[in-house]
């Protein structure tokens, strides 16, 4: 097994990203709710200015779990 080693800038942006994750993943869940709307949540929850850093963190853990399936 290969040992990663990081600051701990990466690893409060690792956390980040999995925690931004894991309530889209919760937030889609509900079919009422619109895509769009659960974007514009998460810039504001999370401090973000362009929906395109959320779409980028969301294509990049789905790939990461079907690699890992």
């Amino acid at each position: 097994m290969i040992m990663t080693l990081q600051t701990d800038f990466q690893k409060r942006r690792a956390k980040r990203r999995e925690d931004i994750y894991a309530d889209y993943r919760r937030l889609v869940a509900n079919p009422d709710n619109s895509k769009s709307a659960i974007i514009d949540y998460l810039k504001s929850k999370y401090n973000i200015g362009a929906a395109s850093t959320i779409y980028g963190i969301i294509k990049e853990k789905e790939a990461t779990n079907e690699t890992e399936n």
